[in-house]
Formats: structure tokens, sequence, C-alpha cells
């Protein structure tokens, strides 16, 4: 998820000014860099949550809002489930607000042009060490959850 919204920025020009032309010009994100050169970006493999990326990037990763981009909510989940007829889990409706906030986050700092690649051997230890941190923390509290559940 963090590869798409690095993908699909839409990038800040390079000198860091912009003008009023490049005001009335819409950016360009990575992925069309990446067509436009007739390549594909080689994506990681979801795993058994896969299913839950198609409900993501079917829900949209987030909402427009007079305020800029949001993310999606409850009320977007319960209304994709009435459309579509189909009951998720808890822990699924969390799963899919928490990618919309991860998708958010990713993709405002993936604008920057020089931003590396999610996951990417360009990661300074620091990095790593910040994501590796971060993925074990949510894991774990998840997995807490789990137990916390009623059954």
């Amino acid at each position: 998820m963090r590869t798409w919204a690095w993908l699909n920025a839409p990038l800040k020009p390079k000198n860091g000014k912009k003008t009023q032309q490049q005001d009335d010009e819409p950016r360009i994100t990575r992925i069309e860099e990446f067509r436009a050169e007739g390549r594909e970006p080689d994506m990681p493999d979801p795993g058994p949550a896969g299913y839950l990326l198609e409900v993501f990037f079917d829900l949209g990763p987030s909402l427009q809002s007079p305020m800029g981009e949001m993310p999606i909510g409850y009320e977007q989940l319960v209304a994709w489930q009435s459309i579509h007829g189909v009951r998720l889990t808890p822990w699924e409706g969390k799963t899919l607000c928490d990618l919309s906030v991860s998708w958010l986050l990713a993709k405002d700092v993936a604008k920057d042009p020089g931003a590396t690649r999610p996951g990417s051997v360009d990661e300074s230890p620091e990095q790593a060490e910040e994501r590796r941190e971060r993925v074990s923390s949510r894991l774990g509290d998840m997995l807490r959850s789990f137990r916390r559940a009623p059954k």
C-alpha cells in the first residue's frame, strides 16, 4: 500500500519553488513517469491480505473534502458493504480505515521527488529501523486486539 501511495503521489517541483504556470499544470506521478517510459513498476506481494487491498481500492483510498483529502471512515465502509452485500469483520473494517490513514501519510511523504521507494535499499539504517519498529508495534497491537475480542 505504501508503494502504491509512493507511485501515485503528485510530485512537487524539483526546485521546491512553484510558478503560476506550475500551479495551473497537473503534476505528474511516478506511475505516470514509469508508464511514459514503457515500464510497469514492481509491486510487493500483498499475501493473504490481498483481498483487503481490492476492497480498499474499490472504496477509494481517501475522500475528497473542501479541506483536502481525508481518510475513509466507518460511514464509507457501511455504505460499501450495503451496496456490495458484503459483511466485513470489525478487524477488516479497522484495517481498511488504518490503511487509509497510512495511505495519506505515505502519499504526503512521497510528494518529494527525492523520496525513496518504500522498502528500498536506499533507506538509511535509521529509516529501516523506524519502519521495522512501526510494523512490529502495529502487528503487536493487532495481535493483542484478537485476545481482547469477545467470542
